[in-house]
């Protein structure tokens, strides 16, 4: 049997793998950490809805990966005060979901053993070596490693190591393997840093917000900023046209889910200002544990690949997630993941490999990834940008699941990843 290795064990890494488990190929998923998913504790939303309907139309590991999370909504678009479609899920349970999940579907799941090194003849990678010294051959292999490199990254782009999620310096740094194969990232040109999300212990905030988060819609509260702190509308990349920003998701509060933890998204605060605002004078950090003053550096480099998600000069290295592109949102690098590990099947086939067409959402998003874009439809389009007019345009930021499946089905895609390649 043909075998494919996926590093890097995130959303899109477990995706890869689970495609290529469909397909009937060995798969073997490589994670340096003791758990699965990756980033996807520092998550929460699935925002990006028509590419979420292509993916499970494609059957493919990102449709497993979605339905799961789809199965731990807390609350959706209504509770939220924003589109229909955008859901927040729980994100404390996607490690041990996403390992039941990939054994399930007969995926080899190596953990505890970082990939530092390839084996590479003429322009096939043959092997990957782990850091005990462990030779892992394959017929293709999958980059999903996320950023290249670990602490020296964030020392030069930002203030060092701030024990992040990443969690480098227990299992040590990240390692982009496509470079191990002598090809070299590409620089996004990042020169700045910047933390997505930090998380704060329950039990530090005063009894009144926990009691707020508590009892709030799915375990979801809004707790109001002082004016002075108003200022940070991120909904900008997702709410409809033709809601003012006034009734946006953060326009001006912090948002919180019910989990072990409170979850705070855009945390430009520092922990001095944050201890300002009532409700939250003993406010503890549990993530980054520099707080608002710490930073998560990404998206600084990615491995340059074509729109099959082959990388540039090797036969048989495909890549997905962040190290496919500077994505918004960690749905597009599962896109990615999942078109990596398909044609990473049929590489090791012998077979042709594939682009998704333009007439889809996906296959025009990765036509355009390399050009600079950044941004999947977020239906119904991205009031605050022209970036997404050619998805109107086009008639791709539709809604309306009848049209979706016909085109889908118009380009023989339904299904596609979920069949087998071998017999």
């Amino acid at each position: 049997m043909k075998r494919v290795v996926i590093v890097g064990g995130g959303f899109a890494g477990c995706a890869a793998a689970i495609t290529v488990a469909k397909a009937g190929l060995e798969a073997v998923l490589i994670e340096r950490r003791n758990a699965l998913s990756g980033l996807g504790a520092w998550t929460g939303h699935l925002v990006t809805w028509v590419p979420r309907q292509e993916t499970k139309l494609l059957g493919g590991g990102g449709a497993e990966l979605v339905a799961t999370l789809e199965s731990l909504t807390l609350h959706a678009g209504p509770a939220l005060g924003v589109p229909d479609h955008i859901l927040a899920f729980d994100a404390t349970q996607t490690d041990a979901r996403m390992e039941r999940l990939v054994r399930q579907w007969g995926v080899q799941v190596i953990l505890r053993r970082r990939a530092v090194d390839v084996v590479r003849k003429g322009d096939r990678v043959e092997a990957v070596i782990l850091n005990d010294g462990t030779r892992v051959e394959g017929d293709a292999f999958v980059d999903t490693t996320g950023k290249g490199g670990g602490m020296e990254v964030c020392e030069k782009y930002g203030q060092g190591c701030v024990v992040c999620v990443v969690q480098c310096p227990m299992w040590g740094d990240r390692v982009s393997i496509s470079e191990r194969a002598e090809v070299a990232d590409v620089s996004t040109g990042r020169e700045a840093s910047y933390l997505g999300a930090m998380l704060l212990a329950m039990e530090s905030l005063s009894l009144e917000v926990q009691k707020r988060i508590i009892e709030g819609v799915g375990g979801y509260s809004y707790h109001p900023l002082p004016e002075e702190m108003v200022g940070m509308d991120v909904t900008r990349y997702w709410r409809r046209p033709e809601q003012p920003p006034t009734t946006t998701l953060y326009r001006s509060h912090i948002e919180f889910l019910h989990m072990p933890f409170a979850k705070i998204y855009r945390p430009n605060i520092p922990t001095d200002v944050l201890h300002q605002i009532p409700g939250f004078e003993n406010a503890w950090h549990i993530n980054p544990m520099a707080g608002g003053d710490g930073q998560a550096v990404q998206l600084d480099s990615i491995a340059p690949h074509d729109t099959t998600m082959r990388v540039t000069g090797l036969s048989n290295m495909f890549c997905g997630g962040v190290r496919a592109g500077r994505y918004r949102g960690f749905l597009e690098g599962v896109c990615a993941a999942d078109l990596a590990g398909y044609n990473a099947c049929r590489e090791a086939q012998g077979l042709p490999i594939k682009s998704l067409p333009e007439t889809t959402v996906i296959g025009l998003f990765f036509a355009r990834i390399n050009q600079g874009h950044m941004y999947c439809d977020w239906p119904p389009g991205l009031a605050a940008s022209a970036e997404c007019d050619i998805y109107r345009e086009r008639g791709l930021a539709t809604t309306d699941m009848t049209k979706i499946r016909q085109r889908m089905e118009e380009a023989e895609l339904v299904g596609m990843y979920g069949r087998k390649l071998v017999s």
